[in-house]
Order: C-alpha cells, then structure tokens, then sequence
C-alpha cells in the first residue's frame, strides 16, 4: 500500500510538473507594443491656450491661436455623460503646459477646420491622445484609420474590462433614444427606398447610432458622410426623423 502511495505522489507531482513547463512555455498574450515616441528634439513646444473639451485644444502659435482636434481619442461630447470629467482630465494634463505637435498621416485637418495632430506633452513626451483612451476618459475613434489605432483599441478594452473613466457601469449608457418625429407629410412619412444602382449618401455623427439625410435636425455639427451600404455594415440604422433611404 505504501508503494503504491508513493507511485500515485510521484505521478502527480510529475504532472504538475509538465502542468507547469507548459505553462512557461505558453506564449505571453499578444499586446501591441506602446507606440514609439518620435524624435522631439527638432521640434519647438508650443504653449496650450485652453482645453476646449475632451479632444481638442487651442493652441499659441507664432501664427496665433490654432484649434486642434487630438488623433485616436473620442472624447464624450458637451452635454453628453462623463464630458465634464473627461475634458477636466485634459486641463489637468494640459493646463499651464507646452506640447510637441506631430502630424499624422491622414488629412492635415477635419471637415470643421480643426488641424489634426498627435500631441506630446513638454518635456517628458506623455503621449496624450493615448493617455485619454488608456484612462478611460475617450474611446477610439474609429471613422478613419491612423497608425496608432491597433494600440489605441488594445488600451481602450483594457480600460473597459476595469471599468475605468467612462467605462464605469453607472456611466455607460445605451444610445440616446430618437427623439419623437416631427408632424410630416404622408408623402415624406413613409421610409425612401435607395435607387437601385445608385450609391447614396448618408451621414452619421460620431457618437449616434442612425444614419441622416443631409440637414436632419438629429446631425448638428459632426455629420460625417457614408455611403448607405457602408452606414449599413457598420450596423447604422435609418433616422426616425428624417427617414433616409434604406
């Protein structure tokens, strides 16, 4: 009996043995490498004039004032749950502080003008739009591509399983409720229907989930053109206000 106590001790020892080396041997999980801070030192740090909301800032430039709109981050919108905190986030980041500019490798500036940027805080080189996703005050923005955005995405599910910044349950929210349709005309009431062979164009802002006609009262000022197929794939559904074609 003693022996076979002693044969079934060491089998299971060797077990969690082989237990253990296959679990060293196992690959780390895959994370995307932080992005590389690029070479500041032949750039001239520029003072920040104020914190605009979650994503964007003013800057003091030789040239004047400048508004610039961060790369990656989507911050809350005012008036939307969890701006305040985001945009304060920011002022105490940025508050009193110079940044590095770096352009990115999209268009120079979006449809309102604002220049598009990385920003680096002077001197220690805290990449800023990251840091705004990493801390759960921005989700990724995801309307066009940008080099960053696989790290981007990796930080801002790390944040939503910590339930960090707006990720907090009592914040996250479903998307806002179509507001009831305005009086129309049996005419305009009923859902268009997309000509066949034609593309068409709708438009969705950034943080809905409908997409408008060009002027629907839903749009305000962040309507970002699509084509319907591609509102479709991205699950956009039709405006209850403005019946777009479907």
């Amino acid at each position: 009996m003693k022996r076979l106590t002693m044969l079934g001790f060491t089998s299971a020892a060797a077990l969690l043995l082989l237990l253990g080396a296959a679990l060293l041997a196992a690959p780390a999980l895959e994370r995307p490498p932080l992005p590389a801070t690029p070479d500041l030192s032949q750039l001239e740090p520029i003072e920040v004039a104020r914190v605009v909301d979650g994503d964007t800032i003013d800057v003091q430039g030789q040239a004047g004032p400048e508004r610039l709109r961060l790369i990656g981050p989507d911050a809350p919108e005012v008036g939307q749950p969890y701006s305040g905190q985001a945009t304060a986030f920011l002022q105490n980041l940025l508050a009193g502080e110079e940044v590095y500019l770096v352009r990115g490798e999209g268009p120079e500036r979006d449809h309102f003008g604002r220049r598009l940027t990385y920003v680096y805080r002077a001197p220690d080189g805290l990449f800023v739009n990251l840091e705004l996703v990493r801390q759960g005050y921005a989700r990724v923005y995801r309307a066009f591509p940008f080099e960053h955005r696989e790290a981007f995405e990796f930080w801002e599910a790390r944040a939503q399983a910590a339930g960090k910044g707006l990720w907090r349950p009592a914040i996250v929210a479903p998307a806002p409720a179509v507001p009831a349709p305005a009086a129309v005309t049996p005419a305009t009431a009923a859902p268009q229907t997309a000509p066949a062979g034609q593309e068409v164009t709708v438009y969705v802002t950034r943080t809905g989930a409908r997409y408008h006609q060009a002027g629907c009262r839903s749009l305000g000022k962040s309507a970002i053109p699509l084509s319907l197929g591609e509102a479709k794939r991205r699950g956009y559904t039709a405006c209850g206000n403005c019946h777009p074609p479907q």
